[in-house]
């Protein structure tokens, strides 16, 4: 019986095989799917650069040749790939014409090939936990591309080429160095969530207010110290129904007033930075279900706030608070209120009680107001049944 050599390669793997003769490319193809999960159908062959039909005879390839072995999938794997064969993950990119989702995250690699652009139809483009500073130019001929997801990198800026997909709705660049967001971030209007946590951002553009597709913007952990009016910018639309700002954890010192003309801005987060205050137009987000402005320095809430009908969840623990508004009575909606370590704070508006007859948890832990005085205020007897208020502890205060 004739035989031939043939050297296999799959997925980083090079495997040493004799087979049969006469036998074609299909035949080949069969044997490697009862190996597998993978169906011979999907699978591609490619020997010198060039793809193999399935009618090809494997004599015509001689002996020792190296075959590639893909699948012709439309998601792509390649985490956390064995260092002696990441070498070999970019090889033939071109073979994966309808690749939709390519994932490279965890390999250490410093640069992308230029073959990426040989990915027209590509949707999601991860490549986190590596040492990339920068991306190719080719990354534009990804006109599909929605989501790119870079977080745990060394990129100093958020990369312009990126700028120019103009489908992008999900950016996620967590854990770099950022230090400012560019200018052109206002092309992407499409752009639905941008995550750029724990990095050095300290500035932001006012064209951001031209993404008026945004439902998410999380910049936690960076150093901003103002926030530009993105209500400002020109041609500056309003954003989507739903808003969540998480800037947690910078140096704010002020909330601007234009806040409050975001009235479909659902959360936002304010924990961690240097407020003294509140600014009493935010009243104004009568959308706004949850407040949290947990270690700052406020020492007063605008009566205002009892404007802000929809509030589930208000958090203020670690602030200089001595008084609290009687309006706040008027939250018929809260549901939680953490007043923790506010260590002047005696007493609450004396009807909170008998208006807010959805609250489930009030935590007082570290303020002058005893548990046992609760008991003195109007409707609380009546409300014993519907809630029990936790003391609570010190815990998730920044955030």
């Amino acid at each position: 019986m004739r035989e031939i050599d043939l050297k296999i390669r799959f997925r980083g793997w090079m495997i040493k095989i004799r087979y049969p003769l006469p036998s074609t490319v299909k035949d080949l193809k069969l044997s490697f799917e009862s190996m597998t999960t993978l169906s011979s159908a999907g699978l591609i062959l490619v020997c010198r650069g060039r793809m193999l039909l399935d009618d090809c005879s494997l004599e015509s390839l001689g002996d020792n040749s190296v075959i590639l072995i893909m699948s012709n999938q439309r998601n792509l794997v390649l985490d956390n790939f064995p260092k002696d064969r990441r070498e070999f993950m970019f090889e033939s990119l071109f073979c994966f014409k309808s690749l939709t989702l390519l994932s490279v995250c965890g390999n250490e690699i410093s640069g992308i090939p230029p073959a990426i652009g040989d990915l027209p139809f590509l949707v999601e483009f991860r490549v986190a936990n590596n040492h990339l500073t920068s991306l190719p130019s080719e990354i534009s001929l990804l006109r599909e591309l929605r989501i790119f997801i870079a977080n745990n990198n060394c990129f100093a800026e958020l990369p312009p080429i990126l700028l120019t997909l103009e489908k992008l709705e999900l950016v996620e660049l967590s854990h770099n160095e950022l230090s400012c967001l560019p200018v052109q971030i206002g092309n992407l209007t499409k752009l639905r969530r941008l995550v750029a946590d724990y990095n050095k951002i300290n500035c932001i553009p006012s064209s951001i207010g031209r993404c008026s597709s945004l439902k998410e913007v999380s910049l936690i952990h960076n150093l901003l110290v103002h926030l530009p009016n993105m209500l400002d910018a020109s041609e500056a639309v309003e954003f989507s129904e739903t808003l969540h700002l998480f800037l947690h954890k910078n140096q704010l010192r002020e909330l601007p007033s234009w806040v409050g003309s975001l009235q479909f801005l659902r959360i936002l987060n304010l924990s961690g930075n240097e407020l003294t205050r509140l600014p009493d137009e935010i009243g104004s987000l009568e959308n706004l279900e949850q407040l949290s402005a947990n270690n700052n320095r406020i020492n007063r809430l605008p009566s205002s706030i009892g404007s802000c009908r929809s509030l589930q969840l208000l958090s203020l623990a670690m602030n200089s608070l001595v008084e609290l508004p009687d309006s706040l009575s008027m939250l018929t909606n809260i549901e939680e209120l953490d007043l923790r370590c506010n260590s002047g704070l005696a007493a609450l508006p004396q009807n909170m009680f008998l208006t807010c007859t959805n609250l489930k948890r009030i935590h007082l832990w570290r303020t002058e107001i005893q548990y046992d005085n609760l008991t003195l205020y109007a409707g609380w007897r009546e409300g014993l049944t519907n809630y029990l208020p936790s003391l609570g502890d010190k815990t998730d205060m920044d955030d």
